[in-house]
C-alpha cells in the first residue's frame, strides 16, 4: 500500500470529522476550502417530526451555471432525509 492510501485508510475519517467540527464550530468561517477536498457548504435544516435544528457539512462543485451538491450520507444505501 502506498503512503497516500495508508493515510486515507488510517486518518481519512478522523480528518473529515475534524474538518466538520472546525467548519461547523466557526459557522463556516474556517474550512470552506481545505487542501485535498472539494469546497464545503453548511446546510441548515429542521427535522420534520422533531422540529430540531440540524447542520450538515456537504461537498459541492460547479457545473457551468449550476451547483452540484453531494447527498451521499457517507455512502449509505439510502438518501439523507433532507434530500
Amino acid at each position: 500500500m502506498d503512503i497516500a492510501g495508508w493515510i486515507e485508510q488510517r486518518l481519512g475519517g478522523r480528518l473529515l470529522r475534524l474538518h466538520d467540527a472546525l467548519y461547523q464550530g466557526t459557522n463556516g468561517w474556517i474550512g470552506h476550502r481545505f487542501p485535498g477536498i472539494p469546497p464545503s457548504l453548511l446546510l441548515h435544516t429542521v427535522g420534520a417530526k422533531t422540529g430540531a435544528a440540524r447542520i450538515s457539512t456537504l461537498s459541492y462543485a460547479r457545473d457551468r451555471d449550476n451547483y452540484l451538491i453531494v447527498a451521499s450520507m457517507g455512502g449509505a444505501p439510502r438518501s439523507p432525509g433532507w434530500y
